[in-house]
Parts: C-alpha cells; sequence; structure tokens
C-alpha cells in the first residue's frame, strides 16, 4: 500500500505557484469551495511524508475541530510539517480490534461502501527543534477508486467512531483515500543457466551478492550488496524465533556510521526500509534486459536473411555441399525458432519487472535491525568492524529463497563470530 518513513522535516512551497495540476485554479487553491468539502491545498499536501508519493486526502472526521493550516496571504513560502506513519501499539484500541473491525467492514458493506483496506495508525510531527508530537489514533481508510464520494465518507465516519467510543477507544478520528491493493511481487526464483532470462534476473533474486540500498541513502545512491543470511534462535525472551536477517555493511544500511542503532520494534517509529536495487541499479537492470532484446532481434534478422537465401537458392548438384546447406537451414530454423520463444520470455519478464518492482516501495525487502557504530578498535587485531543486519521481509524472500551455508570465520572478525554465535544460526531453508 504505501511505505512508511520519515522524510525531510517539513515541506516548503510557494503559495504563488502549489503545481500539483496544471488545471489549479489559483483562486480557489486554499478555499474550501462548494460543492468540494476540502480545499485543493489540503487534499494534495495533508500527508506529506508518509511515502514518496502520498495519496490525496478524501475525508478526515476532525476537518472541523483540526483545520489544516493553510499560507497566510501575501506569505511568500509556507512550511508544511512532514508526517511519519507509526503503530497503535499499547493503545486501548489493540485489544478490541478483533471485535470493532467486523462491525465497521460490516458498516461499509451496509452503506455500500467498497474499501480496500482498513488499518489503524498515529501520525507524528516533528518542530524545528527535533520534538515529536504523536496526534491521536487514526482509522485510516482506502476505498476503490471512484466508488466512494467524500459525501458517503462524512456521513459514515460519525457511525465509525461510535463504534469505537462504544469500546473504550476515544478520541480517534477517521481519514479516507483512494487506493487499490495489490499483492506485491516476491524475489524471482533463480532459474538455470539455459533461460533466457538468467543473467537480467540476477539482481531480483535471493541469491548472495543481491544488491543493496535504503530509503533513506536512495538520495546519496549509496548502494551494495548482501553478504549472507542467518537465522535468529532465540528472541529477547528466550524463545524460538523465525525471523531471518541478511547481513551486509553499516555504511550501505545507514549515512549516521558513529553511533549504535537498534531497530526497536514496529510500534516505536518509522523503520529504515532496505531496498533491493537502488535506482541507478535497477535502470541498468532495465537497459540490460532491454539490449538483450535487442541483440536477440539482430540475430534473428540475421538468421531470418540467412534462412530466405538458403530456401531460394538452387539446390546444389554437389551432394555433399547440399547435405549442409540443408543442415544449415534446419539449424537456423531452430535457432530462429529458438530466438523468438526467448525474446518472448524476456519481453514478459521485461514487463513483470517494470509492473512489480519500478516503484520504489515495492522494492522494499526488509528494515534495518542492528548496527553497531563503525570502530577500528574492537579486538586486538583491529580489524574495520562495518556490519550491520537487516531482518526480512517473508513475503518477499520466502517463495523462491534458497538460503546459503557460510563459515563465519572465513568472512568476519572474532568479534562478530562471538555475538552471532550465541544467538544465531546459519540459515538453510
Amino acid at each position: 500500500m504505501f511505505h512508511c518513513q520519515s522524510l525531510a522535516a517539513y515541506h516548503v512551497v510557494s503559495p504563488a505557484s502549489p503545481v500539483r495540476d496544471k488545471h489549479t485554479d489559483m483562486r480557489t487553491y486554499y478555499k474550501v469551495v462548494a460543492p468540494k468539502l476540502l480545499s485543493d491545498f489540503e487534499r494534495f499536501h495533508f500527508w506529506h511524508g508518509v511515502s514518496d508519493d502520498p495519496p490525496q486526502l478524501v475525508w478526515r472526521s476532525d476537518v472541523d475541530t483540526n483545520p489544516f493550516p493553510v499560507p497566510a496571504p501575501g506569505a511568500r513560502f509556507f512550511k508544511i510539517a512532514a508526517k511519519t506513519a507509526e503503530g497503535v501499539s499499547n493503545t486501548p484500541l489493540n485489544p478490541v480490534w478483533p471485535i470493532v473491525a467486523p462491525l465497521i467492514v460490516a458498516l461499509f458493506k451496509s452503506r455500500g461502501i467498497k474499501y480496500s483496506a482498513l488499518k489503524a495508525v498515529r501520525f507524528s510531527t516533528c518542530d524545528d527543534n527535533g520534538k515529536k508530537t504523536l496526534g491521536p489514533i487514526v482509522l485510516w481508510i482506502a476505498t476503490h477508486p471512484g466508488k466512494c464520494t467524500p459525501e458517503q465518507a462524512r456521513d459514515a465516519s460519525p457511525h465509525i467512531l461510535e463504534i469505537l467510543r462504544e469500546h473504550g477507544v476515544n478520541g480517534a478520528v477517521t481519514q479516507w483515500y483512494e487506493g487499490t491493493v495489490q499483492k506485491l511481487a516476491s524475489l524471482l526464483r533463480v532459474t538455470n543457466s539455459t533461460n533466457p532470462t538468467h543473467h537480467v534476473r540476477r539482481t531480483l533474486t535471493p541469491a548472495l551478492g543481491l544488491p543493496l540500498a535504503t530509503a533513506e541513502r536512495e538520495a546519496d545512491d549509496a548502494q551494495g550488496s548482501l553478504g549472507f543470511y542467518f537465522h535468529q534462535n532465540k528472541d529477547k525472551k528466550g524463545e524460538d524465533s523465525k525471523r531471518v536477517f541478511g547481513v551486509t555493511c553499516d555504511h550501505v544500511l545507514r549515512a549516521n556510521t558513529k553511533v549504535d542503532y537498534e531497530f526497536a520494534g514496529m510500534g516505536s517509529g518509522a523503520p529504515r526500509y532496505v531496498r533491493v536495487c537502488g535506482y541507478r541499479r535497477f535502470q541498468q537492470t532495465l537497459v540490460e534486459t532491454n539490449d538483450l532484446i535487442a541483440m536477440n532481434l539482430e540475430d534473428a534478422i540475421r538468421l531470418a536473411t540467412d534462412i530466405t537465401g538458403l530456401e531460394t537458392q538452387e539446390r546444389s548438384a554437389d551432394e555433399e555441399q547440399a547435405e549442409d546447406d540443408e543442415r544449415a537451414l534446419t539449424s537456423n530454423r531452430d535457432k530462429l525458432e529458438m530466438l523468438k520463444e526467448d525474446n518472448t520470455i524476456l519481453e514478459k519478464h521485461l514487463k513483470d519487472v517494470t509492473t512489480n518492482w519500478a516503484i520504489l516501495s515495492a522494492r522494499n525487502v526488509g528494515h534495518v535491525d542492528w548496527a553497531p557504530k563503525i570502530a577500528v578498535d574492537i579486538d586486538e587485531h583491529r580489524y574495520t568492524r562495518d556490519f550491520g543486519t537487516f531482518e526480512l521481509d517473508p513475503l518477499k524472500f520466502k517463495p523462491n529463497f534458497i538460503g546459503n551455508v557460510v563459515d563465519l570465520g572465513a568472512f568476519c572478525s572474532l568479534s562478530l563470530i562471538g555475538h552471532l554465535s550465541a544467538n544465531y544460526n546459519i540459515f538453510r531453508l
């Protein structure tokens, strides 16, 4: 749906040029003009920060009690605080969610509202000093595009909030947007070398050496690769764990490598997402695939020309030459058919990759879990410690995961082995 991350603390816009739509009427951009229920300015900018391309707001239940700030007349620049979506752990909603969620869904059905997703979040913002303010519980509701009007969302919201109040959840709000649910693709299968996509798909398979980047360092074009996988034996409570991790360099995972980092949990803030392929490497993958298709096409044209020549020439009186020409004709026909099949497979592969992986958030395959600061004074050997771990997203990895077996002693210092060996096993699925 939408990956939630912390972007710039503020978004600065010029009230003189709010270019989100070429048809925007500047006279009404900041105003609520009937029959609209919200201003265009609020619709476009309300969720600034929650993703690279946040959705447009359809309706929110606190529009009257919590007005969205707009630039003052004559202002040259105006700051819009960036929002970060966070979890709702340790709130009154958690224990009653299994009860209230079905009731809300039933309400949608009774009102003919076609919904795509029903989620609970809290949005936080930071001021100029970095102080965070956490907002109320939000029922974040996605509806099928064009299937729910702002009026329907407005009229349904009081009934939704009443359901929550009846179960002890007070002060919550509803926020609505349009969105479709799409199944995120898992990493690709590792194929035999005879598969025409074998070479160009390698950057999107879970094999060791998987190219990695992070949302945090995307603008710096910082990229690296995966070293190995391991499985956690026990969690912090001593219970069996199903978590699987990848290892790469600390400087690949984050910009500030002078302090230790440890992820506190999904309810503690926006996770630092790890992506397969940064922008540059993904574009290179597309170029390589297109180049391979073009090369095959050139070979196909050459073979078709040779086949036409062999088919139209007179049969040689020399039997050996005639047999050689016949073998060449048969071979070229087989090669041409194979090239046609290869390009059909490659074109489908290119379409699937473009559809499933071009969006940045679709390439998120996990989040940074633990990354100690870079150091050279860990032990008497004074090796450089520069590594970090990220937890794998099972939906991305498990369908085509092949695992690995690695001797840790061959790849890292004793201090790393000491930490990992007490808590982890090399992972093989």
